[in-house]
């Protein structure tokens, strides 16, 4: 499933649900109520939720966004189980992008309906794995049998977690945009938003990240 939840709504079902929430499950596994700990939980489920991908700004712009592009066609097509019809459909596009799309990434439809997951699956697989490293930042402070009964829970806890969230299927083209705001804000955070570091570093042409950090108010006018 990948999820496009509105800010606002986020927003609210963060402060409401998901911070009370995290709140009690770590306190129910550990015994004892850990403020920094919530907090971390809280914070990267936020972020995750946005879209639920890596953001490798170790790559290029353009290898990192068709790696996105990729991703995001194998969670449709796994949420859809295989269907190029269904996908068209949520993607907004029609068959034939789909079919130019799945050609170009070499994304093999039949070996994915093979290995078909349930849908939600592979998110909360991710959610329990961004959840098991929040955890492991603690090792020196939780006593190692709580540790490990919470490692023992992350895919309920993960599910858990998930239930609560707001969630509807992108567009290809709100997920691209998603995708560009929050790649080459990360990537202009790690360069200290030097635009010709950033730009060299991505191999973006400056004129281009500089108009792309205009639109996405990354820069002010």
């Amino acid at each position: 499933m990948i999820i496009m939840a509105d800010k606002e709504d986020l927003e609210e079902v963060m402060l409401k649900k998901i911070m009370p929430l995290v709140e009690a499950t770590t306190q129910k596994f550990l015994g004892v109520k850990i403020e920094e700990l919530n907090t971390d939980i809280s914070s990267r489920l936020k972020r995750s939720m946005i879209l639920g991908f890596d953001m490798d700004t170790r790559l290029s712009f353009r290898a990192a966004k068709e790696k996105f592009k990729r991703e995001y066609l194998q969670r449709l097509l796994n949420n859809r189980y295989g269907n190029i019809s269904d996908v068209a459909k949520l993607a907004k596009v029609n068959r034939r992008t789909v079919h130019r799309i799945v050609k170009k990434q070499h994304i093999n439809v039949d070996e994915l309906r093979k290995n078909m997951y349930k849908p939600g699956y592979l998110l909360e697989q991710e959610v329990g794995t961004m959840i098991a490293k929040v955890f492991d930042d603690y090792k020196g402070v939780i006593h190692p049998t709580k540790l490990e009964n919470v490692y023992r829970n992350v895919d309920a806890i993960s599910k858990n977690l998930l239930s609560e969230i707001p969630e509807q299927p992108m567009t290809l083209k709100e997920a691209i945009m998603e995708f560009e705001e929050r790649f080459l804000r990360k990537a202009l955070n790690e360069s200290n938003m030097d635009m010709k570091i950033a730009s060299k570093k991505l191999r973006i042409r400056y004129e281009t990240l500089l108009r792309k950090a205009k639109r996405y108010k990354i820069i002010q006018n």
